[in-house]
């Protein structure tokens, strides 16, 4: 993984093989070679990882091996998966967090994405799908959330300076809706030749 300016470059995996370990591999496919842009916030984190990676490697001296990695082992080596795993379950129990899989940080990153409105697509991209289907059929339990969501934009395009209406207001196109500006304007308004009864409403006669 190499880190350039506000983007960070996906180039290799590993994976255990047995008899030999951690081994270097080549993503599963072309989407794994992904470019993804990496925001300010992300970007200090990295540098201060950086520093830390400094001091990693002046501690291990001779016994570390560039591996060009992120988060290594305290020798430059591919951080072993058990390792990993107790480490983030100690992290977790730290911050009174409850116990999940390291890989449900992933479904979270893809769920927080989605429900703020980030296109699919991009979701795609940045999890290194190869095909938007799977994007799609994966986090497809968050799509009906956004249906809401979707409605209030539309109806803020259609109408923006509009109110929501009370929720026992009558139906703008009924006979209760066409009456009830016309028994609100006040009873000397409503008197033959004041005013008129809406379409279809015939005035009550002066008895």
């Amino acid at each position: 993984m190499q880190v350039r300016s506000r983007f960070v470059v996906g180039r290799m995996g590993f994976s255990a093989r047995t008899g030999q370990g951690l081994v270097f591999s080549e993503p599963k496919s072309a989407a794994g070679r992904c470019l993804v842009v990496l925001g300010r916030a992300t970007l200090g984190v990295l540098r201060m990882r950086r520093e830390h990676l400094i001091l990693e490697k002046a501690s291990a001296g001779s016994r570390w091996g560039e591996n060009d990695l992120i988060f290594p082992s305290s020798v430059g080596t591919p951080m072993e998966p058990r390792n990993l795993v107790r480490t983030f379950k100690a992290l977790l129990k730290q911050a009174a967090v409850p116990e999940v899989r390291f890989h449900d940080l992933r479904h979270t990153a893809a769920t927080l994405m989605l429900e703020q409105g980030v296109h699919p697509k991009i979701v795609q991209e940045r999890l290194g799908h190869s095909q938007i289907s799977l994007t799609l059929d994966t986090y497809s339990h968050v799509l009906p959330g956004m249906q809401d969501e979707a409605v209030r934009k539309i109806d803020g395009l259609l109408a923006p300076a509009t109110a929501d209406p009370p929720q026992d207001a009558p139906f703008p196109g009924s006979r209760a809706g066409r009456l009830a500006p016309w028994l609100e304007s006040g009873p000397e308004n409503r008197a033959c030749g004041a005013g008129r009864a809406p379409l279809g409403i015939a005035p009550a006669s002066a008895t």
